[in-house]
């Protein structure tokens, strides 16, 4: 190991758990399955009919044209090697690992494969610095080769925010059919999860210009569909923490934030600057908003 740097940075690789990943999967698309708005299968799983998840046996699935979106977890790794060039570490047909560089993905591939989304639950497939440089991170490759939509990690992300991620994304998607909405409130429920964390800003949307609905809706099915469970557990605990502390004024929280936000670009502001602000900011927040006001200014 010590004589090959690529072999010893997958060494210290976290062991994924694959049957775990793969109990993930189903609870996120558990009522969407139950409501018969969603089939799917899940290669890698230990002692599973469909085989290794090796990228010759997802080329062969993706080939069929019959899947409308790819949610792949593996490693992402970044080369020191080879100008921190991207790859996936994935299993070959032995199960062993093969690295999997974004080139590997082909535009015959994407054309027959008829997918609409890539959801890449991978560190560092969407690298920012890669995607300017040379669109070697994988993210910017899919979009190149006319994927409509992709959704790839922008740094690490642990297992945890990985699953509350995908449990939020799924329904909202079948419910809105809205790629960038679904991520937004995937995201909320990230940062509802882990408030003081960065989790929430990891993933990134690549999008196709002119790009509305992703999925077509089924909206009699949806109109009976639960909302996931994990979302009344975050309400439960966010309860049970107004509950213990009480509020903080609105005007309060938005005089902390402005003086966190000066803090971090190492400037000072004086308490005459701040006087009056957080009143002022209160009664802007509680007032009811005028007829005909827009949401936003453009």
């Amino acid at each position: 190991l010590a004589d090959n740097p690529v072999r010893l940075a997958i060494a210290e690789l976290p062991a994924l758990n694959a049957a775990r990943q793969a109990d993930n999967l189903r609870q996120a698309l558990h009522d969407l399955k139950q409501a018969g708005l969603v089939d799917y299968i899940i290669l890698g799983e230990p002692g599973g009919q469909h085989g290794p998840a090796s990228f010759e046996n997802m080329r062969k699935l993706l080939a069929t044209g019959r899947y409308h979106v790819l949610h792949l977890t593996a490693h992402g790794l970044l080369n020191s090697e080879k100008d921190n060039a991207f790859a996936l570490v994935m299993e070959d047909a032995g199960r062993h690992f093969e690295l999997v560089a974004p080139e590997r993905f082909d535009k015959r591939l994407i054309e027959q494969s008829g997918l609409r989304l890539a959801f890449l639950s991978a560190c560092n497939s969407a690298n920012i610095e890669l995607f300017f440089k040379s669109q070697r991170d994988l993210a910017g490759r899919l979009l190149s080769l006319g994927l409509p939509a992709v959704i790839g990690m922008s740094d690490r992300i642990d297992e945890l925010a990985a699953r509350v991620l995908a449990n939020r994304f799924y329904d909202d998607l079948a419910r809105l059919g809205r790629v960038e909405m679904a991520l937004a409130a995937a995201r909320s429920a990230l940062y509802d999860d882990k408030p003081g964390q960065r989790d929430w800003g990891l993933p990134l949307l690549w999008m196709r210009p002119g790009l509305e609905e992703l999925l077509d809706k089924d909206l009699d099915d949806l109109a009976k569909l639960p909302r996931p469970s994990n979302a009344e557990i975050r309400a439960a605990a966010q309860a049970e923490q107004r509950h213990r502390e009480p509020p903080a004024a609105p005007g309060k929280l938005a005089e902390q934030a402005v003086r966190k936000a000066f803090q971090a670009y190492g400037l000072g502001l004086s308490e005459l600057a701040l006087s009056g602000l957080g009143e002022r900011l209160s009664e802007r927040v509680n007032s009811p908003r005028p007829e005909g006001l827009p949401l936003a200014e453009v």
